[in-house]
């Protein structure tokens, strides 16, 4: 993007996957072949609570086809940003694609690295990004939404009373003022006057999540946001229900073909339907979307 909004977004560069970024993550795991997972999950002695069956290899090539979705869209942004509309939404819509890739990737090394079961809390950060962006995307005032989630630290105890911080802050907050109409503008204005806290950053627009799930969403997606919170609050059959053996107690990595295969297409849906969500609003329609969709769907196994 142009420099003024280069505080809120990189270049397309910064999306680009390097060879051998991974390098020096991995270590000397207790089971034999860090990286030898088979190329599907054969594994299919488990009770009912256990994930659907993904052929691993195609689950992999679904999940690189989403950065590379990513890094597309990325480039999009940049060019719609020259043309001067909507740059606070389009800062905003950046960041969150940008933290959802990163987590994507994490969760690529959780699944490989024999830590399947962790991914999911990461999946509901995931989940809460898009969430974000629906909320922007959908909203009378983009900008305006836009400027709300990027400042909504502002309403921190922490902020308030650090004027180190609030200086630092009010040269991107110039910025962004810049960039939005008058009308836009009085409304941000009223926004960084409001010391009120609140839950959620659209908690003005929105009660909680299920809310804005329930507006923007799909049950599908509500029974996801459940299972993902369960295992992200620590809850018993939460954190069991991503592993390929659920009742197993053993701290150390654990081969887990299934869980594996099944994080890393949730997570490739998770991703793809947010940059579905960015896509629409930068006004073009291409193809990673539904041909990410077929390979995940090749990749099931049938029981």
């Amino acid at each position: 993007m142009r420099s003024s909004t280069a505080a809120a977004s990189r270049s397309a560069a910064n999306y680009e996957m390097r060879s051998g970024s991974r390098k020096g993550i991995s270590r000397a795991l207790p089971f034999e072949g860090r990286r030898s997972l088979p190329s599907s999950a054969p594994v299919r002695e488990i009770n009912n609570m256990s994930a659907p069956t993904f052929d691993l290899k195609k689950a992999l090539a679904a999940h690189e086809g989403a950065i590379r979705y990513a890094v597309r869209l990325q480039r999009a942004s940049s060019t719609k940003a020259d043309s001067g509309e909507t740059l606070v939404a389009l800062s905003a819509l950046s960041v969150l694609a940008h933290e959802a890739v990163c987590l994507h990737r994490a969760i690529e090394v959780l699944a490989t690295e024999g830590w399947a079961f962790g991914a999911p809390i990461l999946m509901r950060s995931m989940l809460d990004l898009a969430l974000s962006a629906l909320v922007i995307v959908n909203a009378d005032r983009p900008d305006v939404a836009a400027f709300e989630y990027l400042y909504a630290f502002t309403k921190s105890d922490d902020y308030q009373s650090n004027p180190a911080a609030q200086k630092e802050a009010q040269e991107s907050v110039d910025k962004h003022m810049k960039q939005m109409t008058p009308a836009d503008r009085e409304q941000a204005a009223g926004y960084l006057a409001s010391t009120k806290s609140r839950p959620y950053w659209y908690s003005d627009r929105f009660s909680n999540p299920r809310a804005v799930i329930q507006a923007y969403g799909s049950p599908e997606l509500e029974g996801m946001w459940r299972r993902l919170s369960s295992a992200t609050h620590g809850g018993y059959i939460g954190m069991r229900m991503f592993r390929d053996d659920p009742f197993r107690l053993d701290i150390n990595p654990r081969k887990d073909p299934r869980a594996a295969a099944f994080v890393l297409v949730g997570s490739t849906r998770l991703l793809i339907e947010m940059l579905h969500v960015w896509e629409h609003f930068l006004g073009g329609w291409g193809p990673e979307y539904e041909g990410i969709k077929l390979v995940i769907q090749a990749a099931g196994i049938s029981e």
